[in-house]
């Protein structure tokens, strides 16, 4: 073999390696991207990337099967072989207003459940739950039948919120034995004590109709915070929702399981936090596109829909020491800042992720970031400060 030609196959064979080479790049690559939701990854940063695994029913012969989290490679399933829901676990005073104000917007939102019972059992459907629910799918239009509103969104268990959706399931038309039904759900959380205040000033204007205990409600109605906090410590921290709901409850009743609802790499909710409502919702946005336009979230962001911005504040309320309140509130509740720190951690810990995010959005996402570390350094001094 001439020189030439041992140059020509040298080049070859090196032509030879470096495909090779570029394809085993690429191969790493697509494992790396879209490996099974039940497996976490690493991002750009070199952080696990959160993935969040769907409630699942599908049908069956003889009924429902339902999972708690989908298996490995059932998620994303095929085009056309599926319906998608988003459900908001949504919890009292923490600006839950604005989230129902976002995913109905300009009346262009999301369809509610409600738009997808059949038309004659909508009579036997007027359950205002179903408001928290909402859909998409590639064949959904053909579903919609006129929208009737019962009612808002109310404060649903996540249990109830399951309970409900896996019912509705038969309402809604056929469709083959194989087609899936994946429900994602989100929720907010507040800072303890500033959704305390929220509920105090709230139910000053909602007794009769929305009441705790009638020493609670005295005090309330008397102005005197610091008061109802004694008659809460003295009734046992009732928990019971409506008098004084506890975050975690939403969740689950048992602290520990409702906070590894929330947290680590393949979380079942994803929670956001109103210390950053829109870079909440942009998040939101960010991790489940199939239910969002960025367009109309930046056309919301700048509207006066954006309830917690909009509050009435000109009403003078009697003055009470907030800081003792604060301290106060933390030696009575450390289960609420207990999940509440694992939330907001968790929220951070979705948001150092999202490097998108931090390119579009640096200020705000900046700003966000800061506030969470302080929630974060608060609590965590509650927390090693108390026995829980």
């Amino acid at each position: 073999m001439t020189e030439k030609k041992q140059n020509r196959f040298f080049i070859f064979l090196c032509n030879i390696i470096l495909v090779g080479f570029h394809l085993e790049l690429i191969k790493k690559y697509y494992a790396t991207h879209h490996s099974s939701k039940g497996t976490s990854r690493k991002g750009s940063n070199g952080r696990n990337q959160t993935e969040y695994l769907p409630f699942m029913a599908t049908k069956h012969p003889k009924g429902f099967i339902a999972f708690n989290k989908t298996q490995a490679l059932s998620y994303p399933p095929e085009k056309g072989d599926y319906t998608e829901f988003l459900a908001f676990l949504r919890i009292s005073k923490t600006a839950s207003t604005s989230v129902m104000n976002f995913l109905s917007y300009d009346k262009e939102g999301l369809e509610s459940l409600n738009s997808f019972i059949q038309q004659d059992l909508y009579e036997t459907k007027k359950k205002t739950i179903y408001e928290c629910f909402f859909a998409t799918s590639g064949e959904s239009k053909a579903w919609r039948k006129k929208k009737r509103k019962f009612g808002d969104c109310p404060h649903p268990r996540y249990d109830g919120l399951k309970e409900i959706w896996q019912g509705s399931i038969s309402s809604l038309p056929s469709h083959e034995v194989k087609h899936k039904y994946y429900l994602h759900s989100f929720s907010m959380v507040r800072d303890p004590f500033e959704r305390m205040v929220s509920f105090f000033y709230f139910m000053q204007i909602s007794i009769p109709w929305w009441s705790a205990s009638d020493k609670q409600d005295e005090r309330i109605l008397a102005d005197d915070f610091f008061g109802w906090l004694d008659v809460i410590q003295q009734e046992g921290r009732s928990s019971n929702i409506i008098s004084h709901p506890f975050m975690h409850e939403a969740f689950h009743p048992n602290l520990d399981k409702a906070i590894e609802l929330i947290t680590g790499d393949n979380p079942e909710i994803m929670i956001t936090s109103s210390d950053c409502v829109d870079m909440s919702l942009r998040l939101l946005a960010n991790k489940k596109p199939q239910f969002f336009d960025e367009k109309r979230l930046d056309a919301f962001l700048h509207s006066d829909s954006v309830n917690s911005r909009k509050r009435d504040k000109s009403t003078t309320k009697n003055f009470f020491n907030q800081t003792l309140a604060r301290e106060m509130h933390k030696k009575i509740f450390p289960e609420d800042w207990k999940f509440y720190n694992a939330a907001v951690k968790q929220m951070r810990k979705i948001l150092l992720e999202t490097d998108d995010l931090n390119y579009q959005f640096g200020e705000e996402y900046a700003t966000c970031i800061e506030k969470l570390n302080m929630k974060i350094s608060e609590s965590d001094d509650v927390l090693s400060s108390m026995i829980i």
